[in-house]
């Protein structure tokens, strides 16, 4: 039999959408903006110090890698609560929920994964103007696949497992002069994911067995946030846009397979990220009705480097002080 074919079994490696990370982060990027302990008159609300917030966004992703294109679909809900403990200091526990789907080239090739992600998060500003934002989450996600069997036109259809230890760390700094806000921010990403091996059924011969697999990622962001602040009858409406440059410094993985017939797994495939750099431009607005509620949008699209890959990101949710 010949070496499996690396652009079949792309589904059994990294994306840059990952439905366990991005169930909550994805919501709390925006988020935790709107919970930040503020200074002066804005430090505690005046109905208590605790938030709850719920979302709910939509992403869609495009790639090439290497002449393989992939589409791929993520949908996801979070939410979370959290309590200030001093003007300086917010903390929280969040959860997230996220369902991906992506199709490998137009034969039927497809995955879909589900995941369910908890977290801790915090927000701390050791100074007027500085804040430091925390995220550590732990989630739980199970994979479908179907694989396009070039020989014979069978699908090969397989399962399996994973687990999955994330966080990150930001810092900035936030410029407030009469109704504008500007900041700019850095962060650091990390997560480590293990999967279960699997063995296919319905492919015949051609059926492929994968062992286990543990893939690394690390990234660091440089960012900029801008946003306006406008009086209105009913509160305050905050427009605001955002630009991110993003960089992976690792993301690769290697894939022991073969098989199944054979029993033993000869062949290794090194899974590599279709980019090492993005480019992120956000839009979207925070509306606070009242003293208790806020209402929220983002858009959100990021481009990889040489053009290969590119995704878009709507994100709404609702939150309330008490």
């Amino acid at each position: 039999m010949a070496e499996p074919d690396s652009s079949r079994t792309a589904y059994a490696g990294q994306k840059e959408n990952d439905p366990v990370a991005d169930a909550f982060e994805r919501m709390d990027a925006g988020s935790k903006d709107a919970r930040r302990p503020a200074s002066g008159s804005e430090a505690y609300n005046p109905l208590g110090n605790f938030a709850i917030w719920s979302g709910g966004y939509v992403n869609f992703a495009e790639s090439d890698n290497g002449g393989i294109d992939l589409d791929s679909t993520l949908v996801g809900l979070s939410g979370g609560i959290d309590y200030r403990f001093s003007p300086s200091f917010a903390a929280g526990l969040g959860f997230g929920y996220g369902r991906d789907k992506t199709d490998v080239g137009d034969n039927g090739t497809e995955s879909r994964a589900r995941a369910l992600s908890m977290a801790a998060y915090g927000s701390y500003k050791p100074l007027p103007g500085i804040f430091i934002d925390g995220v550590i989450g732990y989630g739980f996600m199970d994979f479908d696949s179907r694989r396009f069997v070039t020989t014979t036109g069978d699908i090969a259809t397989g399962s399996r497992d994973g687990r999955q230890v994330f966080g990150s760390l930001s810092a900035g700094y936030e410029y407030r002069r009469e109704r504008w806000l500007v900041s700019p921010y850095g962060r650091l990403e990390a997560s480590r994911s293990n999967l279960d091996g699997f063995a296919e059924s319905g492919g015949g011969i051609w059926d492929l067995t994968y062992g286990d697999q543990t893939m690394d990622t690390l990234s660091g962001v440089l960012g900029l946030r801008l946003e306006y602040a406008i009086a209105m009858d009913w509160g305050v409406l905050k427009p605001r846009a955002r630009f991110e440059y993003t960089h992976d410094f690792e993301g690769s993985s290697r894939a022991s397979l073969g098989y199944s017939d054979i029993g033993t797994l000869p062949y290794a495939l090194d899974i590599e990220p279709t980019s090492s750099e993005y480019l992120t431009v956000g839009l979207g607005f925070d509306a606070r009705i009242g003293e208790s509620w806020t209402l929220g949008f983002d858009y959100r699209t990021a481009y990889g480097s040489g053009g290969d890959s590119r995704d878009q990101t709507f994100a709404a949710r609702v939150g309330a002080m008490f």
